[in-house]
């Protein structure tokens, strides 16, 4: 058995086992320089990476399970981050669409929340990888699967162009898609403002509507001289 010697002033020990301090002096000397080196020792927050230290008269038990400097860079770990959401994506090996698994909204959309704020996935995925969009611009899914983020199936389009694209399966754009009136069979006509109907059609209602209007009056008429 090897001679143990005291770990703060290497005295010899002897053959003693279960020992490190010759005498107590040396264990509370041992301790307290331990203590010392305790409150000048740091270490990096885990998000912004800054060194920071003890907070004196906290317990060091602490200090050894605190993972970032502040509140503010804890609360930034809480966050949503897009790593994070892309990590929710799955790609369809079938169709290439990078589909959403995670929350989802009754439209179909995929939504989240990131940087402190709601956003649907399809937007936060596009600014990532291509930038800003436009203001007063949407994105149209040309897969038309609702859930997916592939940036390769989205487009930069107006509201408009969005409502009437020509796969799209919204009522707007079916009703667009029409060429002659379901009714009559009759051809639209585009008004001023852009709006269109069916003009025999529009006559037949007109004429309904002025028979009902003469009969009331007709009515009211002879109801006051009963």
């Amino acid at each position: 058995m090897a001679n143990l010697s005291c770990e703060q002033c290497n005295k010899s020990l002897g053959l003693a086992t279960g020992q490190r301090y010759c005498s107590l002096k040396c264990y509370g000397a041992a301790r307290h320089a331990r203590k010392e080196a305790f409150w000048t020792t740091s270490k990096p927050c885990e998000m912004c990476g800054t060194l920071f230290s003890p907070i004196p008269g906290r317990q060091p038990s602490e200090f050894k399970r605190k993972r970032f400097c502040s509140r503010q860079c804890r609360g930034l770990e809480h966050r949503n981050r897009i790593d994070r959401v892309l990590e929710q994506i799955l790609v369809d090996q079938t169709s290439g669409c990078h589909i959403w698994t995670g929350m989802r909204l009754r439209s179909g959309y995929g939504m989240t929340r990131l940087d402190n704020r709601w956003i649907l996935v399809h937007r936060a995925v596009w600014e990532h990888r291509r930038g800003p969009i436009p203001e007063g611009m949407q994105l149209d899914h040309v897969c038309r699967t609702r859930l997916c983020c592939n940036v390769d199936h989205l487009r930069v389009v107006t509201p408009r162009e969005n409502a009437l694209a020509e796969n799209s399966r919204g009522i707007s754009a079916r009703y667009y898609r029409r060429e002659k009136c379901p009714l009559c069979g009759g051809p639209f006509t585009v008004g001023p403002d852009g709006y269109r109907y069916c003009k025999p059609c529009r006559h037949h209602n007109l004429m309904a509507y002025q028979r009902r209007y003469r009969a009331a009056k007709r009515k009211e008429k002879y109801d006051r001289h009963a």
